[in-house]
């Protein structure tokens, strides 16, 4: 009868320890389906970012020689700063941001002077 006794002991001992195992399998690929789900909506919204970025482009494409690269790098400046949440992170993506104006500027300035020089030639 011990044995009897020791063997169900040990045959429930050992089903414990079985069901925690499966209720710890069970949060494993729960957490796992949950980060899919996540990954699967970031790419989804990913891809909606990128076709609203493509049409953004098109549209500074129907402009003429600069417009189109002065359009991409104001859409740069505009994630850039959309991703600061906060002052500090503006503070810390200020180079960047800089970087972005100046070279805003220089394209402005030379379309500018292109345009200009165009005009000039079409009014002699």
């Amino acid at each position: 009868m011990s044995i009897d006794l020791e063997l169900l002991t040990v045959a429930r001992n050992y089903a414990v320890k079985m069901e925690n195992e499966l209720k710890q399998n069970q949060r494993k690929w729960t957490e796992r389906f949950e980060r899919l789900d996540d990954e699967m909506r970031s790419l989804y919204a990913s891809k909606n970012e990128l076709m609203a970025l493509k049409e953004r482009i098109a549209e500074f494409e129907q402009n003429k020689f600069l417009s189109g690269e002065i359009g991409i790098a104001r859409m740069l400046l505009e994630a850039l700063v959309n991703q600061c949440k906060n002052d500090a992170e503006l503070i810390v993506n200020s180079s960047k941001i800089q970087a972005l104006l100046v070279i805003i500027d220089r394209l402005v300035t030379h379309e500018n002077t292109h345009r200009s020089e165009v005009h000039d030639r079409e009014d002699v």
